[in-house]
């Protein structure tokens, strides 16, 4: 009779530690997947894994069997009950974070119709930019190439920024559409090939540069009499060289015209010397052959313009 009582016994701890190394080889497989987890639902669905494996391995490992029936009960319910409400938070959790993104969709934030302005004086400033980048200073290495792109693309950037809105927009933006007019304008005329386009569209640019510089003057006005918005306005216009660097483009209008029709010659010189010396250091006016010539009053040969 004690054989068969053995051999129930081996077989019984036999199965019991098959069921151990199933329990070992999920719980590999569970910490496996725990190095993918990037969510707190999927976090908590893990720890509730894990926590449920935890008392699968203590029941096969017979540690309850020195409880009474009763005590084991207890615990094993208690246990089911935390696994449920543990769950069902889950779930809800779950269902909530799916949901509510579905009914209360996240609006991209509202621009008021001051800012898009803004923001397309910006957009045009930059293409002006990039045209005198990219061809209008390349006109010398690449020729008529160079010529022909600002002529076809400058008047029109200035056209279209010249005719933004200005309504609630903020005084450096206002300098800003105003100075990159006047440059844009300024390439047109400096690339027109007829004496009358180049005199219409360099008066353009004047225009604009003028209106530039009031602005910047009406601000710094303002901000003197205690308008902290125009005074901000004004220092950042000041800091970016933006009144130094109209008074420049309009030196070059002022330039194109008179190389036309001998008007304005001596404003050149004038616009010259109210730039800052420390831009001029920079961007030299002796190396535009126009304005070089406008200072001399006309004395030396005309250059030939710079497209033909």
């Amino acid at each position: 009779m004690r054989r068969p009582a053995r051999k129930a016994a081996a077989t019984a701890k036999e199965a019991a530690e098959k069921r151990t190394e199933f329990s070992d080889q999920q719980m590999i497989e569970i910490l496996d997947l725990a190095t993918s987890v990037s969510s707190p639902l999927a976090l908590g669905g893990l720890l509730a894994a894990l926590f449920f494996f935890f008392l699968k391995s203590l029941i096969d490992k017979g540690l309850f069997t020195t409880l009474s029936e009763q005590g084991t009960s207890k615990i094993l319910s208690k246990s089911i009950n935390y696994l449920f409400y543990l769950a069902l938070t889950g779930c809800i959790l779950g269902t909530t974070t799916y949901l509510v993104p579905v009914v209360y969709q996240q609006q991209p934030p509202t621009v008021s119709e001051e800012r898009k302005r803004e923001l397309t004086i910006v957009s045009l400033k930059k293409e002006i930019i990039d045209l005198r980048g990219s061809h209008y200073e390349t006109i010398d290495l690449y020729g008529s190439f160079a010529c022909d792109d600002v002529k076809n693309s400058a008047s029109k950037l200035g056209k279209l920024i010249l005719e933004t809105p200005t309504t609630g927009i903020r005084g450096s933006y206002l300098v800003m559409k105003f100075q990159y007019a006047a440059f844009a304008y300024m390439m047109a005329a400096d690339t027109a090939t007829s004496g009358p386009g180049r005199v219409n569209l360099a008066n353009k640019s004047i225009s604009a540069a003028l209106e530039s510089l009031s602005t910047i003057d009406n601000l710094k006005n303002k901000g003197q009499q205690g308008d902290t918005r125009a005074w901000k306005s004004y220092e950042w216009t000041i800091n970016d060289n933006g009144h130094n660097r109209t008074l420049w483009i309009l030196a070059k209008a002022y330039a194109i015209k008179a190389y036309e029709t001998g008007e304005d010659i001596e404003k050149v010189s004038s616009t010259i010397s109210m730039i800052d010396q420390a831009y001029l250091t920079r961007w030299n006016p002796e190396s535009e052959k126009d304005i070089a010539w406008s200072i001399t009053g006309g004395k030396k040969n005309r250059p030939e313009r710079r497209c033909s």
